[in-house]
């Protein structure tokens, strides 16, 4: 009777703390509505950039340099092919980390946490689309600008708005199954026991490999993005208006460079914060768990130590988005102008 009742103690602790790993998802989430309601904001004009766009290209479309045009595509299908790489990997990295973790109704409610987000970020992307909003023209900047110019057929356009289109509906769902398998690695509580310690050097091991996927993943899309902004500007023979259209595009990169890098920080450093103070808190409830070190040495031992110097590699990955946009700029001005004129 008595182990009973010790066990639905256990459980009792265990279930609130176990679901409270899904506030991991709320920084980042706050986050991207800020980048976009900031976004809209200053975005204000885009619309028109398009048509002033659009208007020189059906002047010029008989004179579009075939080999730069064909540079720009091929360059951009080269990011979608990474990018769909990467949603692939990531995809399949989070499918088996929660199958791993989760079982029966709890794997259930992590699923359906991340369906709801999923469907929240692909009916903001849909309302997008459809009332044309600010955030759409990430899309409807090249697509319209590409239609305008008459240089490809109905096949050729379907087939490119159907690549892209793919990539958005991916992303927002392999996004939020990346959120999720993230508060899933933080959703184990570990009872005052030896042996727990180690789940937490575990836990951080994890949560590093994790970030180091999602920047990966967030890289290959700034890359596209970049790629998809710069297409145009083959199309256009003005050289400095073509030079205006990359510096637009690698501005648009910068800004959502920034956002992805953020995003990374919003919930690697809350998560690695409370790994690292859980295994401080079992090291003080069995100091012997150090085997004769300093609590704060045996953190750092074992990568649990929030030191920046320790947080090198993660600080990296949490940098890349937002330098990654510049870096490929950089790039592709040393290797060649990607514009007309």
């Amino acid at each position: 009777m008595t182990s009973k009742v010790n066990h639905q103690d256990q459980s009792a602790q265990s279930g609130p703390n176990y679901f409270a790993a899904l506030r991991f998802v709320l920084l980042p989430l706050a986050l991207l509505i800020l980048a976009n309601i900031v976004f809209s904001l200053v975005a204000f004009n885009i619309d028109q950039l398009v048509a002033e766009l659009k208007s020189l290209l059906i002047s010029e479309q008989k004179l579009i340099n075939p080999f730069l045009e064909a540079r720009a595509r091929l360059t951009w299908g080269t990011t979608v092919l990474l990018f769909y790489s990467a949603l692939i990997a990531v995809s399949i990295f989070c499918g088996a980390i929660i199958r791993q973790s989760l079982t029966g109704p709890k794997k259930l409610i992590f699923v359906a946490v991340a369906t709801l987000i999923a469907a929240g970020v692909l009916g903001h992307l849909a309302y997008s689309g459809y009332f044309r909003t600010k955030f759409s023209y990430i899309f409807f900047f090249t697509f319209d600008t590409l239609t305008a110019s008459q240089y490809y057929t109905d096949f050729q356009l379907r087939a490119i708005k159907g690549l892209v289109s793919g990539i958005n509906v991916l992303t927002s769902m392999v996004a939020s199954l990346a959120l999720v398998t993230g508060c899933c690695l933080l959703s184990e509580t570990p009872e005052l026991k030896k042996s727990d310690v180690y789940l937490a050097v575990n836990q951080m091991r994890q949560l590093k490999m994790f970030i180091g996927m999602v920047s990966t993943l967030l890289v290959t899309g700034v890359l596209h993005m970049v790629a998809w902004l710069h297409w145009p500007s083959a199309l256009v023979l003005n050289k400095p208006l073509a030079n205006h259209v990359i510096s637009f595009s690698e501005s648009m990169a910068l800004y959502w460079g920034a956002t992805f890098s953020l995003l990374i920080a919003t919930f690697y450093i809350p998560a690695a914060w409370s790994i690292s103070k859980r295994a401080a808190a079992l090291i003080a409830a069995a100091p012997e768990q150090t085997q004769g070190l300093e609590s704060q040495e045996w953190l750092k031992k074992h990568s649990l130590s929030l030191n920046p110097l320790e947080q090198l590699p993660e600080l990296i990955a949490m940098l890349a988005p937002l330098l990654v946009g510049p870096i490929g700029a950089a790039i592709t001005r040393l290797s060649g102008p990607l514009s007309g004129g």
